[in-house]
């Protein structure tokens, strides 16, 4: 999930599962989507007003819909850098981006990954750092 061998291996099996080949999307892309789902009523709401679920899909929204649940199943860059928000020092909800900590630290755990070890990593001052 994290060292691209891996990936790679999740990727080959979820295609022969679900006789895809999981396509990456940017971003901006995922945002479309979401913007469609929301221009063509796609969304079932609660009482609270919070989405809840989905209605009138079409194939394709179904199949883009399951890309990306593999993708996010199987790369936790991609699920983190398309689907996980944060928020900031200033209080604003943004897209959550690595900070060159995090990014040495994920690097570190992709390697512990790829080399078959345990990630185990006790990290001092994590919070000041980041990476808590």
């Amino acid at each position: 999930m994290y060292a691209a061998s891996k990936i790679a291996e999740r990727l080959a099996t979820a295609e022969r599962e679900f006789g895809i080949v999981p396509e990456y999307h940017s971003p901006e892309q995922v945002d479309a989507f979401e913007d469609y789902l929301i221009s063509k009523d796609k969304y079932l709401y609660n009482d609270m007003g919070a989405p809840c679920g989905t209605q009138n899909l079409t194939d394709f929204d179904r199949s883009w819909m399951l890309n990306e649940q593999v993708l996010v199943l199987c790369d936790a860059d991609y699920a983190l850098t398309r689907y996980c928000f944060v928020k900031d020092e200033e209080g604003m909800v943004r897209r959550f981006s690595f900070r060159v900590a995090q990014r040495l630290l994920f690097s570190i755990i992709c390697d512990l990954e790829e080399a078959g070890a345990s990630i185990e990593i006790i990290i001092l001052k994590a919070r000041q750092l980041g990476c808590s």
